[in-house]
């Protein structure tokens, strides 16, 4: 039977032509995709061979008697001994003699050729799709869209599925988000919280994770997570993707703003927008964007407490609040890459020139602490009623200095009381009151080696004059010098 790109609506979809499948079809295709989603688990915990083969038959097995996980609701299928060995010696002989690549999918005309030999693909795409469409899936993007997209609003997509999907909780959806590292900083960067991050993700797994054997978690509680330390590991790409170099993105970065640029926007990034058109997901700069688990951010998003700061009845702001935790702050940008969050215009020189209602906003985050664990939390409780209109306490200390925009050391505009950067003393804020005037000499004799250890007159004149020449910055020094910058 054909499985070719339609376009349908207007849009390019991967899917059946008529005749739809027969139902033994759609069992042929739950039997072999069980088979190589156990296979391919197995392949990438590093077992041998031998146990590779053996998790690909549990996995048929399991699909025959109507057991295996994955395809819920699936009953018992009434398949002959004979068919049943031939499909294991496909799948037997697939495994051991490779695989096709992972695109060839793309050129196969007939549903039976992608389980049969060396075509049945290591990555699982063919057949993800097959049993995808055959068992309620509708339309495909191709995997060069593979990213949330070109459906309208992608939350009340979400939502609408939820119908297709009533056996996972907006907790197990929840999960399913914090349990993946590239989902999890999709979601911070997007500021998702509540029904829409639960919708995020249960259009997520529709589109793209239940299609996807290389998702160890899937949604669902703690307990049913393959690999539970994923919640604390750092998203990272160690090679990229053909998919991606083929398209130019040659980071993690490039490819973090691609798909943050293609995403339907969240509320907190549509608020944004209502502020200043500029300060949008296309214009997103990626540059600083910290990668590790934001741990507040998953215990508000787990405990449902988590909401814009408008909804306490100040102006807007576009940024996430805590109703729990009065000293909660969304940790996005490493320290110096804060002003990446914000229009470029918006701090210039490390100076807040955006809409007056963040400025206190914007002191906080450059006056936020961490503690011990690294967590960030601001140095003064929020408002009750929200950032908008806040105003930061006047000789507040500094903690964090962006310098995304690129700062320039003699265009430093800085005034006011000294602050203090990790324990040292930062003047970078700071303007001279009065022209710059060099000191005196002082007399370093006694730092100068003793006369008796030089041999020659060279020597001797290096530190003679009290050390002047280690002192250039003085009047009469022997080395001509002038301060860099206006003075």
């Amino acid at each position: 039977m054909p499985f070719v790109w339609k376009n349908i609506g207007g849009k390019q979809v991967y899917t059946w032509e008529d005749p739809p499948p027969t139902k033994e079809e759609v069992n042929k295709a739950r039997r072999l995709a069980a088979a190589q989603a156990e296979a391919d688990t197995a392949r990438r915990l590093g077992f041998p061979d031998q146990q590779v083969l053996e998790a690909a038959k549990r996995g048929y097995d399991d699909s025959v008697t109507g057991k295996y996980s994955e395809q819920g609701g699936a009953q018992k299928q009434n398949v002959d001994s004979k068919t049943q060995e031939a499909e294991k010696n496909a799948i037997v002989k697939a495994i051991t003699t490779g695989s096709a690549s992972a695109q060839s999918w793309r050129t196969r005309e007939e549903f039976g050729t992608p389980f049969v030999g060396s075509q049945l693909t290591s990555d699982f795409d063919n057949l993800q799709r097959a049993v995808g469409l055959l068992t309620g899936g509708s339309a495909e993007t191709p995997p060069e869209e593979d990213t949330i997209t070109n459906k309208g609003n992608i939350y009340e997509y979400g939502a609408s599925l939820k119908s297709t999907y009533p056996q996972y909780s907006d907790q197990d959806l929840v999960n399913y988000l914090l349990y993946n590292p590239d989902l999890r900083e999709y979601a911070e960067a997007q500021g998702l919280f509540g029904k829409q991050a639960a919708d995020w993700a249960r259009a997520h797994w529709h589109d793209h994770g239940i299609k996807n054997a290389g998702r160890i978690n899937k949604p669902g509680s703690v307990a049913e997570m393959g690999d539970p330390s994923r919640r604390n590991q750092e998203f990272a790409m160690g090679t990229i993707p053909k998919v991606y170099a083929d398209k130019g993105l040659k980071s993690l970065d490039e490819i973090f703003k691609w798909h943050l640029g293609r995403m339907t926007p969240s509320e907190m990034w549509e608020v944004r927008k209502e502020l200043d058109p500029n300060w949008n997901l296309q214009e997103f700069n990626p540059e600083g964007w910290r990668y590790q688990e934001d741990i507040p951010y998953g215990e508000g998003l787990l405990g449902n407490t988590l909401a814009l700061s408008q909804s306490l009845g100040s102006d807007r702001v576009g940024q996430l609040i805590d109703t729990e935790e009065r000293r909660f702050l969304q940790d996005r940008f490493n320290d110096k890459f804060i002003d990446n969050d914000f229009p470029s215009d918006w701090v210039v020189n490390n100076k807040w020139q955006g809409p007056d209602a963040l400025e206190g906003y914007w002191d906080t985050l450059t006056g936020a602490v961490r503690d011990d664990q690294g967590i960030l939390r601001a140095a003064w409780d929020r408002p009750y009623e929200g950032w908008g209109n806040f105003q930061a306490p006047e000789d507040f200390t500094v903690t964090r200095v962006g310098q995304g925009g690129g700062m320039s050391p003699s265009s430093l505009a800085l005034s006011g009381p000294t602050r203090t950067l990790g324990g040292l003393v930062d003047y970078s804020h700071q303007v001279l009151a009065s022209p710059y005037a060099r000191p005196e000499l002082q007399d370093w004799s006694h730092l100068m080696p003793e006369e008796g250890l030089l041999r020659s007159e060279a020597q001797r004149a290096v530190v003679a004059n009290e050390g002047a020449n280690f002192q250039p910055w003085a009047q009469g020094g022997l080395i001509e010098y002038s301060p860099v910058g206006k003075v």
